[in-house]
């Protein structure tokens, strides 16, 4: 399985280091490649973040099978986002983990709303 990391702080005062060794080792214990490490310093509430953005350009293109982040706010300000974010990955069996709350959604188990 190779797996992206997708590390996020909302401050230059603040650094990403304990959010990607911890990722990092989280896929080193189950055995799975880094496929990449992906990183932004500023507020989530922004539209457009580099390290995201590249990060959803490398999905579409299938570098990847799996995003892991420290936490599910470090992905998507909102509720909303964070569903747009991962419905936007696109493929059955692509999936978003947090480590705080451990947690993992597939996207074959979000369903669209009944028309």
């Amino acid at each position: 399985m190779k797996a992206a990391i997708y590390a996020r702080v909302s401050t230059s005062d603040q650094t990403n280091t304990i959010q990607v060794r911890e990722l990092k080792e989280y896929v080193d214990r189950r055995g799975w490649e880094v496929a990449g490490i992906y990183q932004d310093q500023m507020s989530g509430a922004k539209s457009s973040r580099p390290g995201l953005d590249q990060l959803m350009a490398d999905a579409r293109i299938r570098r990847f099978d799996a995003v892991l982040v420290w936490k599910l706010d470090r992905f998507g300000r909102s509720l909303v986002h964070c569903v747009s974010g991962i419905q936007e990955l696109g493929q059955p069996g692509d999936s978003v983990s947090s480590l705080f709350p451990r947690v993992s959604i597939r996207m074959n188990q979000i369903q669209p709303p009944n028309s």
